[in-house]
């Protein structure tokens, strides 16, 4: 084996290797994108359940609020009648 068989085989050797690592590495990013789609996938998932969770919440809350509005209308126009009456009566 003389000097040249030794450089081709070198050469031979480094070009596998840059070759192997090139396409590990292209492996890898294309496995951490599939994995970062998945994990955005999962979160939009998560955010479309909780906006939905939210939306039913805000509803009932609504509801809540008119419910409540209109007892308190009720009750101002019960106590106005009733002060009415006290001053009609004279108490």
């Amino acid at each position: 084996m003389d000097i040249k068989d030794f450089f081709l085989t070198g050469l031979g050797t480094a070009i596998g290797t840059i070759t192997g690592w090139w396409l590990n590495k292209a492996k890898s990013e294309a496995e951490i994108k599939g994995i970062e789609l998945e994990n955005s996938a999962k979160i939009i998932a998560m955010w479309q359940e909780l906006s939905t969770k939210l939306e039913h919440k805000v509803d009932e809350l609504s509801k809540k609020v008119e419910e409540l509005t209109r007892e308190i209308e009720e009750l101002r126009a019960e106590n106005h009648a009733l002060k009415k009456e006290k001053k009609n009566n004279g108490i």
